[in-house]
């Protein structure tokens, strides 16, 4: 690969020069240890940037390829081999919220013919995965990834078990949570207009809604920040089975970025 300067390097791949030697840390130790398959051959640098020029620009393998001069398929080894490395690191990364944790999802369409991408909210065929972030933008947890048709209490339920670890305090959600597992002790959600408490009280929870939804806005900061690296913002290029450990991959530098601001 040929050599940048500070400023075409950032363009290229959207961190900071910190945030680029984190990674590149955790690649090497990573590459430390014993594994099979044939040598990369390359500096850890290199499969770091080229790595995530994939994942901020979200160009084809073979197009991102001409400019880096690096085959299409090595790049795309580099590719599956720093996300696994950085997916693994997301629940290590210390985060602590001040009141309140985000709980909400987020879905990225995708490629299929299959009925069960299919989701009659979106109009489009696509994978969602549900995503717990403090309430200072920082995610502590992404779920595996779920086809669009999937609701989103639906998955909430399903995770229950395993997030509960992660729920330190209150998780706010919106309204496609009521009736999910734990509402009401650690799941809380703005009220209905077609129940009880609406009927009986409309301006008390009116203004409990707008509360909620000012620190609901925390989690859609969070999604913008990880959308801006396109591989998750257009249509997933990728095979849908690595959905997950990309975003994952992506809410880890969205972390470290947050942490050496």
């Amino acid at each position: 690969m040929r050599k940048m300067h500070a400023g075409e390097l950032r363009q290229l791949t959207g961190c900071r020069y910190p945030v680029l030697v984190r990674l590149e840390r955790l690649v090497t130790q990573s590459l430390g240890g014993k594994r099979r398959g044939p040598p990369f051959g390359r500096p850890t640098r290199d499969i770091v940037v080229a790595a995530l020029a994939k994942l901020r620009g979200g160009d084809a393998y073979r197009t991102l390829a001409v400019y880096l001069g690096i085959p299409h398929v090595t790049l795309q080894r580099y590719t599956l081999l720093v996300c696994s490395v950085l997916s693994r690191q997301l629940a290590s990364l210390p985060a602590e919220a001040r009141q309140w944790l985000l709980v909400d999802t987020t879905s990225t369409r995708v490629r299929s013919t299959s009925t069960a991408h299919y989701s009659g909210y979106k109009h489009h065929r696509c994978v969602k995965v549900q995503v717990v972030t403090t309430d200072g933008g920082m995610v502590l947890d992404v779920s595996g990834a779920y086809p669009g048709a999937v609701h989103d209490k639906t998955i909430w339920d399903r995770e229950f078990q395993r997030v509960r670890g992660v729920l330190t305090l209150p998780a706010l959600g919106d309204k496609a949570y009521a009736g999910a597992r734990g509402e009401g002790s650690v799941l809380f959600r703005p009220i209905r207009r077609n129940e009880v408490r609406w009927k009986q009280d409309r301006e008390t929870c009116r203004l409990a809604n707008r509360a909620l939804s000012r620190s609901r806005v925390r989690v859609e900061h969070a999604f913008a920040r990880i959308k801006a690296f396109r591989v998750l913002s257009g249509q997933f290029q990728m095979g849908v089975n690595t959905y997950a450990c990309v975003f994952r991959a992506v809410a880890f530098i969205c972390n470290a970025h947050l942490t050496h601001a």
